[in-house]
């Protein structure tokens, strides 16, 4: 989840860099777009690391220590879904054996 997050945050920085290249016109020339496009690039990967990093003070600050841990509740085992399920396989499979032997 956390990913996922971080996705769309650097999608978000990135778009905002190219609109502010585009305002500069950083893309006037196809050298300049291509200077433009590398800075981007670079501020992108700065961008990202400096947050990766605060994310992981932030986590280590609540105890974070590379676990996830989740609370589980116990699945319950229904019989009578069971059956009815075992049941109604067994029907398909007698169905099938008897349409099979009636086009043979």
């Amino acid at each position: 989840m956390v990913m996922y997050r971080i996705a769309f945050l650097l999608l978000d920085a990135v778009h905002r860099v190219r609109r502010a290249q585009a305002a500069r016109l950083g893309h006037t020339t196809r050298a300049a777009a291509w200077r433009s496009l590398a800075g981007l690039a670079a501020t992108a990967f700065v961008r990202a690391f400096d947050r990766a990093q605060r994310l992981q003070t932030g986590l280590t600050g609540r105890g974070y220590d590379g676990t996830l841990r989740v609370l589980v509740p116990p699945a319950a085992v229904s019989v009578r879904f069971l059956a009815a399920t075992a049941v109604l396989l067994a029907g398909l499979v007698a169905l099938t054996l008897v349409l099979e032997r009636s086009v043979l």
